[in-house]
């Protein structure tokens, strides 16, 4: 199945809709564009590949070609070599030749440090030894060996004018080790006073961290005792406030209770008084009542005395002893 149809039905609808996709042939002729549907994901890659197609537009950047005529005018085409350039090459090829000087990149130019000034002239040493080895060598072979009176010409160039520029180089290169070594001396002494002088400002900022801890330690207990102070001052003058409050409160309730105490006194006094008043009274009735009990008594002894044999007298004298009798015990009671 073409394109992961699994049903040949849906296959020949999407060739008949898309024919350019299924058949070459259509993009020669006349056609529909195809159908495209979007979605969010493909509108995001597409999003994506524009910014990515705009940043490279900006990092390519135009020829410089003031640098590139410069470049041609350094390197030139080269010449056919002679017998004798091809004599000194060969020789030189095979001699123990050690690598050339490397001059330090642009981004070791400004480091001054003794280690790769110390490589640079160890480099530039080495140069110089092979470079003396190889003069030597050539001063050494004889002069029959060379056919042509150009050879010894080289022979005596190389003898008269570049051993004696090689044996200077070599006596500056000396003289330059020995200031080299004498900088490089004075470089580590300041450094070391640079050093000790860092340790020391180190150890006072050091010390000034703890002085600087410490007092920040006291501020903040400074502060801590403060507001506990103002926060216990605060809760005096609540308490005492509150105290002055429930003060009042009491004594006011004793006045009132006072009051209240003094209106029960003066009503109880009064009701006393009122009880006294009726007790002399009733005091003064009941002695009255005595005394005419008294002299009832008496009328009524000689009443008996007299008429003990008379009925009538008894009779109506007991309902009026027992009239008495009765009188006295209520007035007891």
């Amino acid at each position: 199945m073409a394109l992961g149809y699994q049903n040949p039905f849906y296959l020949k609808q999407a060739q008949q809709k898309q024919q350019s996709l299924y058949d070459g042939k259509v993009l020669f002729k006349k056609h529909d564009p195809p159908i495209v549907h979007h979605s969010e994901e493909t509108l995001q890659l597409a999003q994506e590949s524009r910014q990515k197609m705009k940043q490279l537009n900006k990092e390519i950047k135009p020829a410089n070609y003031t640098k590139i005529n410069h470049l041609s005018r350094i390197f030139v085409s080269q010449m056919a070599k002679s017998r004798e350039e091809l004599y000194f090459s060969n020789t030189s090829k095979t001699a123990n030749v050690s690598k050339p000087i490397s001059i330090p990149n642009e981004e070791f130019l400004d480091d001054t440090t003794p280690s790769v000034a110390r490589k640079f002239l160890n480099e530039v040493k080495s140069t110089i030894v092979t470079l003396k080895h190889v003069v030597k060598q050539r001063m050494n072979l004889d002069t029959h060996n060379w056919s042509s009176s150009a050879h010894q010409e080289v022979h005596k160039i190389v003898k008269d004018k570049i051993f004696p520029i090689v044996n200077q180089v070599d006596a500056r290169v000396q003289n330059f080790e020995i200031q080299f070594l004498k900088e490089a001396a004075k470089f580590v002494g300041d450094f070391k006073s640079l050093a000790k002088e860092a340790g020391e400002s180190l150890a006072k900022h050091k010390a000034l961290e703890l002085e600087i801890k410490r007092l920040l330690r006291a501020v903040v207990s400074h502060d801590i005792m403060s507001v506990v102070q103002n926060n216990s001052v605060d809760e005096t003058s609540n308490l005492q406030t509150e105290l002055e409050r429930t003060k009042e409160r009491f004594e006011n309730y004793i006045i009132k209770k006072e009051n209240e105490y003094a209106k029960l006194w003066n009503d109880w006094y009064k009701n006393c008084e009122e009880c006294k008043f009726d007790k002399s009274s009733y005091d003064k009735a009941y002695s009255d009542m005595q005394q005419k009990i008294e002299r009832l008594q008496a009328q009524l002894g000689d009443l008996e005395g007299k008429s003990k044999d008379t009925s009538c007298v008894s009779d109506t004298l007991n309902p009026l002893s027992q009239k008495l009798e009765n009188e006295n015990v209520e007035l007891e009671f």
